[in-house]
Order: C-alpha cells, then structure tokens, then sequence
C-alpha cells in the first residue's frame, strides 16, 4: 500500500510538471514575452524534469499493473499516458 501511495504522489508531481512542458510548448511557438526568471523555471522544468518524471512514473505504472497492485486513479494514469506519449513524439520525432 506504500509503494501506492508513493506512486500517487509521484503522479501528481508528473501532471504538475507536464504542465510546464505544455507551457514550454506555448513558449516556444509564440511571440509573447515573458520574464526571463519565469522562462528559465518554466523550460527547465518542462524540457529537463518533466520527460525524466513522466517516464519514470509510467514505467512504474507498468510494474503496478503487472502486479495487480494499482489503486483506480484513471484520469492521472490518462493524462499521464498521454502527455508522455506527446513527449517521445515531441522530443525524439
């Protein structure tokens, strides 16, 4: 139930990340200036942290399902899933 409960955490810690790599994407793709402070944390956290975390939680995911040993959160595991989908995209593509 531990490694649950560390799993949730880490979880919502990724969603809150994955939200900096789709600001990072507004960034990048806009005109709009913003404070030199705000782009440096938004871009590192969003191109550096973000795909390390959501790899590492999905891979965990995985390890939980196969053992039968997940608590049913579907909408983090889907928006988890899928915007590290959009990153290997993104990033290896």
């Amino acid at each position: 139930m531990a490694s649950n409960k560390g799993f949730l955490f880490l979880s919502r810690v990724a969603v809150l990340v994955n939200i900096f790599f789709m600001l990072c994407l507004i960034i990048r793709h806009t005109s709009i200036s913003y404070p030199l402070m705000l782009k440096d944390v938004t871009i590192i956290t969003g191109w550096i942290i973000a795909p390390v975390l959501t790899f590492l939680v999905n891979g965990w995911l995985v390890v939980l399902l196969l053992r039968k040993r997940i608590e049913k959160v579907l909408w983090l595991m889907i928006v988890n899933v899928l915007i590290g989908g959009l990153q290997l995209f993104y990033l290896f593509l």
